[in-house]
């Protein structure tokens, strides 16, 4: 992997295999309410997972962080009322305990050769009513 913009990274499961994944186009939906007054949103995007002998779709990725602890993140899509931009957030969990459970922007973890990775969502512009846009992570070594 390399610094800067990409569609996938490489990552460690938490039973020590090397997968690759990526983000799932966002998409949008609009819904009529009351007065038939129609409010967009966007949908949720799945990890695309890539490892041995295995390629699937799942809301989570369950990874290694940096300090060796298996989390297992899903991302959420966020539509601004204003402008229709779209911003990205990762709900974190950390296996067995609850007690560090959060949502932020970023997630941390560790590549294939053992670095430590800092992964995030930059938001995109505005996206047509029924269209989809691709996903891109911002990744930086650490």
């Amino acid at each position: 992997m390399t610094p800067g913009k990409s569609k996938t990274i490489e990552y460690t499961t938490w039973n020590g295999k090397n997968y690759t994944a990526s983000l799932q186009d966002v998409s949008t939906r609009v819904t009529f309410g009351i007065g038939g007054v129609g409010v967009k949103t966007t949908i949720d995007p799945d990890f695309h997972h890539v490892g041995p002998n295995d390629t699937h779709d799942d809301k989570w990725i369950q990874y290694i962080a940096w300090n060796g602890e298996n989390w297992a993140s899903q991302c959420h899509s966020h539509t601004d009322p204003i402008d229709g931009g779209v911003s990205f957030s990762f709900e974190h969990f950390r296996f067995g305990a609850t007690d560090s459970d959060h949502e932020d922007g970023t997630i941390t973890f560790i590549a294939w050769d053992g670095s430590h990775w800092l992964l995030s969502a930059p938001p995109i512009g505005s996206i047509p009513d029924g269209g989809s846009t691709p996903v891109y992570f911002n990744l930086e070594k650490h």
